[in-house]
């Protein structure tokens, strides 16, 4: 480029172009100079730009979707066709409406645990339906079941209502098991009640609607839907396992030894204290906001095909941070001040950074990481300091 400046120069001095001209020859040599000295990264970040915001709209549509399956259920019913919808998002059918009006029945059930039990077994498996599981003050447990089912009239829909395997009123038992074999034109929501402190053994599960369980002690928590969303908070356990296909997985004030969240298409979140966390999604972004409130060493792996991944650590002068992040294609941002690099790579697409930040004082906790995305940004730091150098 320096050859044709003086070239354009020597022709201003003999006369040949004039100094207008000159300088539109001039602008034009640094408009076709820029793109090429800025093509490589410029390509790399648009990839990266729109891997991610594929990742949100997929993220975005997957929620929305689970959502729409959870309102239709909660207040007009749906169609037995939801019972064989595909798992991946982009094959599932139209819901188009029925014309039908939607009945609804509730039946409400009382009853306690042997006192003696331990670890008691807490199963409920659904088709279409919302699942609810909260700890209380109360001394036995209590199950609300609402039906909502799409019948000419009342009396039909008492002929479609699915019969389900409830105990008797007021029974102590030792262990709570429903499970929904079949529906017809109906939904099922769950609304468990249990004493707080358990300690319980739960498994959840439905195909088509959200699963949620709050304030509880747990010995472990398995939560696995097709269609809808997770979320739980202010739950402790050894295990906590919860799985989607299409929709938001979000835990929220938990501690567990073992922390496992999936989800195929939809974001994931995390709040809380863990031995060992694990959170990986397809297409969606991960938040994960570790708090080292109850271990002393704290294992974290994150991974994303298409997201984002920001992981917001605590601000304690006497945390160890330890760092091995990698993007195939994206950026990765350390947001640590005393942040040590003990080795960096970059090429092309491709950023990945090992190193550690060690706290004021030899003890304290630690917090290792690892992270993995295939096309997106990493963000590690405080979730009020963005900044960062590498």
């Amino acid at each position: 480029m320096h050859e044709e400046r003086l070239l354009i120069l020597k022709m201003v001095e003999s006369g040949k172009i004039t100094a207008q001209e000159a300088a539109e020859l001039l602008e034009a040599l640094e408009e076709e100079e820029a793109p090429k000295q800025a093509k490589g990264d410029d390509v790399w970040r648009r990839i990266e730009k729109q891997s991610e915001e594929l990742a949100r709209k997929i993220e975005r549509a997957a929620e929305r979707f689970s959502q729409s399956i959870e309102t239709k259920l909660e207040d007009t019913g749906i169609s037995e066709q939801l019972g064989n919808l595909q798992r991946w998002l982009t094959k599932l059918p139209f819901l188009s409406g029925i014309a039908n009006d939607v009945h609804e029945f509730v039946q409400e059930v009382e009853g306690s645990f042997a006192p003696d039990a331990e670890g008691i077994p807490l199963l409920v498996k659904n088709i279409n339906g919302a699942i609810d599981v909260e700890g209380w003050e109360g001394e036995g447990f209590k199950l609300v079941v609402t039906h909502r089912i799409r019948a000419k009239d009342r009396d039909g829909a008492l002929d479609k209502m699915t019969q389900i395997d409830l105990p008797q009123q007021g029974a102590v038992i030792d262990r709570l098991e429903i499970e929904v074999r079949e529906q017809n034109d109906t939904s099922i929501s769950f609304k468990l009640f249990v004493p707080r402190k358990g300690p319980y053994v739960l498994r959840m599960r439905s195909n088509n609607g959200r699963c949620q369980v709050s304030n509880m002690l747990a010995k472990s928590v398995e939560v696995d839907t097709i269609n809808g969303s997770v979320g739980i908070s202010q739950v402790k356990a050894d295990t906590m396992l919860t799985k989607t296909n299409n929709g938001s997985n979000n835990l929220n004030y938990v501690e567990a030894n073992l922390v496992q969240q999936r989800t195929a298409n939809g974001s994931i979140k995390f709040a809380g204290s863990g031995r060992k966390i694990a959170c990986g999604s397809t297409n969606g972004s991960v938040r994960v906001s570790p708090l080292a409130f109850a271990h002393e060493q704290s294992e974290i792996d994150i991974h994303t095909v298409n997201g984002s991944v920001r992981c917001h650590l605590p601000q304690l002068p006497d945390l160890h941070v330890k760092l091995d992040a990698a993007s195939s294609v994206g950026k990765i941002t350390v947001g640590l001040a005393n942040f040590a690099v003990e080795s960096e790579q970059k090429g092309g697409s491709m950023h990945k950074v090992v190193g550690a930040a060690a706290g004021q004082t030899e003890g304290g906790k630690t917090i290792t990481i690892r992270t993995r995305t295939g096309c997106g940004s990493i963000y590690i730091g405080h979730e009020r300091d963005h900044h960062g150098t590498h």
